[in-house]
């Protein structure tokens, strides 16, 4: 899910597309994502070290998801958020339940958490350059000199990411950086929810490890902030 600084120039400007995003069935370009979401603080979470970011919400202009397409459909979950965690529990879906954080009906019905967590990893800059800070905050200019050092945190969307610089986190522009950076890959990041299963157990279900089981389709969006269950015929 992580989108790092791979794309040149105008095609970055333009807007880079992420293999793993779903995109949505529209012509109009999509506008800024809902201000909410980018300022979450980050839980301190057993099962992930100093070296990872974690964050309440799932990055990404269009953010991912999935919807349960099968009868009887039980996924591996866990009773923590924890990857070296056995599964535990065998979590019960409805059909037709679609899991995404602008799905807000079964959010709020079944008060689903979307967390995420990223590998943190340096930006080393390469040469001095002012640039603006801010997407839901207030553009401040930041001064950044060759030898500097930012901490990317995690990826928000627009090409933005959190960034931390002298001890302090901006909002900060992938673009604004590609002639004067060197982004270092930190991986996939692990996107979880943890929802209500029919059984009346909750379970975390990591994103990448749903998608690997039968009957998974991914979440599409037919307008901007907004997804819902699929009803069936």
């Amino acid at each position: 899910m992580r989108r790092l600084a791979v794309c040149l120039g105008a095609l970055f400007l333009a807007g880079c597309s992420n293999p793993h995003e779903t995109q949505p069935k529209v012509d109009e370009p999509a506008p800024a994502p809902p201000v909410e979401t980018l300022a979450e603080p980050a839980p301190d979470i057993p099962g992930y070290d100093e070296s990872w970011y974690i964050s309440d919400f799932w990055p990404g202009e269009y953010p991912d998801g999935f919807i349960i397409g099968g009868e009887n459909t039980v996924l591996p979950g866990r009773s923590e958020m924890k990857r070296a965690l056995p599964h535990d529990v065998d979590c019960a879906v409805e059909k037709g339940a679609n899991y995404s954080p602008w799905n807000h009906d079964r959010v709020e019905a079944d008060d689903l958490i979307f967390r995420s967590a990223a590998k943190m990893t340096p930006v080393f800059i390469m040469g001095d350059v002012e640039i603006e800070t801010g997407f839901s905050q207030d553009v401040q200019p930041l001064s950044l000199k060759s030898g500097d050092v930012i901490l990317y945190k995690s990826y928000l969307a627009e090409g933005y990411f959190l960034g931390e610089f002298d001890g302090e986190t901006y909002e900060l522009n992938e673009a604004d950086l590609m002639d004067f950076a060197d982004f270092q890959f930190g991986g996939e990041d692990d996107l979880w929810v943890n929802v209500a299963c029919t059984g009346g157990e909750r379970a975390w279900l990591l994103l990448r490890e749903v998608q690997r089981e039968p009957f998974i389709l991914p979440t599409e969006y037919t307008s901007f902030g907004e997804t819902s269950d699929v009803l069936a015929p």
